[in-house]
């Protein structure tokens, strides 16, 4: 998670300065991306998102292997690995493009940056909770197979 919330203020200096320099009213722009740093901080600080929803969203997405289709969190990583090229990809090509060409959409490029650093945050919180959510799935199939081995036929 820090380093997602390091990315982003290592991009948002220079594209807040350019947008300050060469845009005639930065100030909405500068509003969206002040707004998305205290999103990103509050990602990284687990203040958005509540731990049911966390769970929820890791229990779908949560790969199962084996006979005993157990959780397991690696797959689940690199089959959704995608989404960390994607997040940067929307918050590297923004910040060229603004600093480069300047005069060119810098509203909608900055919402790409935006959106960008909005997905990689929450994505990179909802990696960290998946191995928790890993954790908590193989304890409870564990005393589930306990509880049935110890039956009343035992």
């Amino acid at each position: 998670m820090r380093s997602s919330l390091q990315n982003h203020i290592q991009f948002l200096s220079p594209i807040c300065s350019t947008l300050a320099s060469d845009v005639p009213k930065p100030l909405p722009l500068q509003a969206i991306l002040f707004v998305t740093f205290l999103v990103c901080l509050g990602l990284h600080y687990d203040l958005l998102f509540p731990a049911s929803l966390k769970d929820r969203i890791c229990t779908k997405v949560m790969h199962l292997h084996g006979p005993e289709r157990r959780p397991w969190a690696c797959t689940t990583y690199l089959e959704y690995s995608y989404i960390v090229w994607v997040a940067l990809a929307l918050q590297i090509v923004p910040v060229f493009v603004v600093l480069y060409l300047p005069w060119l959409w810098p509203s909608l490029w900055t919402l790409l940056f935006a959106f960008g650093s909005v997905l990689s945050c929450a994505f990179e919180e909802l990696k960290e909770h998946l191995d928790d959510v890993e954790e908590r799935m193989n304890e409870a199939i564990d005393a589930k197979q306990e509880h049935l081995g110890a039956g009343p036929g035992a």
